[in-house]
């Protein structure tokens, strides 16, 4: 079963309020100032899906088409590997195992109800 990787953006000319916040809260812990971030939301989809169908679900599902984009591709695809915009790193952070998602919850049942 592939395992799609997700990951939601702000659209072109919205403005990315989790970056800004992310490189302000750097800032005030002292750790760097002017650092650029550009944020993004991932999720990890495994199941016996096409391509399509995973971008079905990125679309209708786990974003908002008017103020974001949708990156879907299999785990390591080279179209996830490119750090966003001008930054010359990529940081992904997880959550700790065992951790409540309710996004997943939601959006699994999301899913099944759409005959996923």
């Amino acid at each position: 079963m592939p395992l799609w990787q997700i990951d939601i953006y702000p659209a072109e000319g919205f403005t990315d309020r989790d970056g800004q916040r992310t490189s302000q809260q750097i800032s005030e812990l002292g750790l760097g100032h002017d650092i650029a971030v550009d944020f993004a939301r991932g999720f990890l989809v495994e199941g016996d899906l096409q391509q399509a169908e995973a971008t079905r679900i990125a679309h209708t599902l786990l974003s908002d088409r008017l103020t974001e984009r949708a990156v879907v591709a299999t785990v390591g695809d080279d179209d996830l590997t490119e750090p966003p915009g001008d930054n010359p790193t990529l940081v992904h952070v997880l959550p700790k195992p065992g951790v409540m998602d309710p996004v997943a919850d939601s959006t699994i049942s999301a899913a099944r109800d759409a005959g996923w």
